[in-house]
């Protein structure tokens, strides 16, 4: 081989850079060229290497780089910010591995899988329980997409799986979308069932979050021509759905827990298919485990509540509920409403959305007022003849308690109703969002077949059909309802030092009841939206029927 000059050689040299940067100023001139790789990318990455990235290692510290706010967690909306090596990267490129991360979601919606998938999330699509699509956003930076380029070059295509499966349709969202080296927001829909939701917990903790693994594969569109062309980043990510928030059940004056279910007495073992059974066949989470004994004012239920339903919301890990009260747990619940805290800026600790009472005595009841009234008469200034039956039979069926106090005409119309209403919410903002609460009210009319003694509206008599849940015979039970549907005001006046006796007024007309609220005292028109007057009692309110009525309120204030 012929030795080239020193002087040559330098020439040539010469000339061959120069012919590099031409062609390489002409290839640049042809096609834009993909994010500039150097020493400077490694910078960019903090030190985390490509195998931490594709690992998903948590990140030593967070530096959010994007414009875009870091949304406010809620619990429907799942946020991931730092703790994975694939945010906050600074642009990565397909060579240094995908970028991974997770985002926990620890919110109970259903029944699920071992994975943490919906063990039947069409069914619950269906029953409006959960959205069709859950939405992956996440605020991605440099994405060269419409960025044109010469053949065998492409423009970056930077590919999402979630939970290890693709999300979008190739041909039109499957990919990032952007603008070379800004920020943009991305959207992916992603469908319900690929998510991996919470168990629900126990003993008031809140449940374990189902982890869904975000991996973005960067670059997809030049893996066949082995070019490391583009890069990306990502700052954070927000999973999103719809679910409806539980229904948190609340019983009667000093009743179990049970009641809901069908046991029209607790600890009884004849069960009847009760009010929780329509939420059970359509899958809408409930819970009806408090349990209001022993009886006690409305006062000292609603502390209790303030323990007892933020403690069945954070089972399933949620922020927003429904409400179904039952009787004086109506009352118990209003006043828990007023009570529920708040912090400086008019945040609340937990939001509702509805409340529906079932046969509650917004008014109070003649009942509680003769059981009451009758221990603080003399027994010579009871009334005689029928009104003195009538108490016996009062006395009989009831007995004085904190909560049966609660109960009388007097305190619900002079008392409660004055200083509680006016404080009732219109609505709760939680975690920066507001929503109204919607009120609802249900009464019972025990007469079903609307019999009465010869003609005679003010003497109706009731069937042995129609005692059902009460434990008493037709007997007892129509005077039982003729003294409420009768009677207007029960009270005790003294007319000696010690001589007290009952006065008793009379309606103007029947008033239908079911056997321990009438019809009026059920509603509350100045907050409450009436509802129909069923044809059933004190007890059987609580069966599958009503629960059929309830769920489309409940889904109807799933304003959400």
């Amino acid at each position: 081989m012929k030795r080239i000059s020193s002087v040559s050689a330098i020439v040539l040299l010469i000339t061959c850079a120069i012919s590099v940067l031409t062609v390489s100023y002409a290839v640049a001139q042809e096609r834009t060229l993909g994010d500039r790789q150097s020493t400077e990318r490694d910078a960019k990455r903090w030190g985390i290497s490509a195998s931490a990235s594709s690992s998903g290692l948590a990140a030593s510290s967070h530096i959010g780089l994007s414009p875009f706010p870091t949304p406010t967690p809620t619990d429907t909306r799942f946020v991931v910010d730092s703790g994975y090596a694939g945010l906050d990267t600074g642009c990565t490129y397909r060579s240094q591995g995908s970028l991974k991360f997770k985002i926990a979601v620890k919110r109970y919606v259903g029944p699920i899988n071992g994975d943490g998938t919906l063990t039947n999330p069409q069914k619950l699509k269906d029953n409006g329980v959960v959205s069709e699509f859950a939405t992956l956003r996440m605020p991605a930076k440099d994405v060269d997409f419409d960025t044109p380029v010469s053949p065998p070059y492409n423009p970056e295509r930077d590919r999402v799986l979630f939970n290890g499966v693709p999300i979008g349709n190739l041909e039109g969202d499957g990919y990032f979308r952007g603008i070379d080296n800004t920020w943009i927001m991305n959207e992916f829909k992603v469908p319900i069932n690929l998510v991996r939701f919470a168990q629900k917990g126990t003993n008031g903790n809140e449940p374990t979050g189902g982890e869904n693994e975000i991996e973005i594969l960067i670059d997809q569109a030049n893996v066949e021509n082995g070019e490391d062309l583009w890069c990306t980043q990502i700052d954070w990510a927000e999973l999103s759905f719809q679910a409806m928030a539980p229904v948190i059940m609340v019983a009667g004056n000093g009743q179990c827990s049970e009641f809901f279910e069908g046991h029209y007495f607790c600890n009884s073992t004849v069960v009847s298919p009760g009010l929780v059974q329509p939420f059970k066949d359509q899958d809408i989470p409930y819970d009806n485990t408090i349990d209001m004994r022993p009886a006690n004012s409305i006062k000292a239920n609603s502390e209790k509540l303030l323990t007892e339903i933020p403690k069945r919301a954070k089972e399933f890990g949620a922020k927003w509920i429904h409400i179904v009260g039952h009787s004086k747990g109506g009352l118990d619940v209003r006043e828990f409403l007023t009570r529920i805290p708040k912090d400086s800026d008019g945040d609340s600790s937990l939001g509702v959305l509805s409340l529906i009472t079932l046969a509650t005595p917004h008014h109070g009841s003649v009942g509680a007022d003769i059981v009451v009234r009758s221990r603080e008469a003399n027994i010579i200034g009871l009334p005689l003849s029928d009104q003195l039956r009538n108490v016996l039979i009062a006395r009989f069926l009831q007995s004085v308690d904190k909560g049966r106090r609660s109960l009388t005409t007097s305190f619900l119309d002079e008392d409660f109703n004055p200083e509680n209403l006016p404080k009732l919410p219109d609505k709760f903002t939680v975690s920066g969002e507001t929503h109204p609460i919607n009120y609802f009210s249900f009464a019972a009319d025990a007469n079903i077949d609307n019999s009465n003694e010869n003609n005679n509206p003010r003497k109706p008599t009731i069937q042995q059909f129609e005692t059902i849940g009460t434990g008493r015979s037709t007997k007892i039970m129509t005077e039982v309802y003729r003294f409420l549907g009768n009677t207007k005001i029960v009270e005790v006046e003294r007319v000696a030092k010690i001589f007290k006796r009952i006065n008793i007024e009379q309606t103007s007309a029947f008033e239908d009841n079911d056997y321990l609220v009438t019809v009026t005292s059920a509603h509350l028109p100045e907050k409450f939206a009436a509802q129909q007057t069923l044809d059933l009692n004190h007890a059987t309110i609580m069966g599958p029927e009503v629960g059929i009525l309830v769920i489309p309120l409940i889904k109807a204030s799933q304003s959400r």
